[in-house]
């Protein structure tokens, strides 16, 4: 998922700030990296970070499922007794 300025442009709202603090070789690193991407650092960040949260979302959800599964299972077996 590439965002391009086109795309910044029509989105809605307001802008906020984000500051990090990275050692000097991190930043060369996250800034060639997102350079043979095609990107800008911002847009890989984001990206990136959406990845992340979308991925770590995922996991919760099924683990909620499995929860549920499991709790309904007990409660069929105790109605059963």
């Amino acid at each position: 998922m590439q965002m391009n300025n086109n795309m910044r442009e029509e989105m809605p709202g307001k802008i906020a700030r984000l500051s990090i603090d990275l050692l000097a070789d991190d930043h060369k690193r996250l800034k060639t990296v997102a350079s043979l991407m095609g990107m800008t650092m911002k847009d890989l960040v984001v990206v990136s970070v959406g990845d992340f949260m979308q991925h770590r979302l995922s996991q919760v959800s099924k683990k909620s499922v499995k929860k549920t599964k499991e709790c309904s299972k007990s409660k069929t077996k105790s109605r059963k007794r």
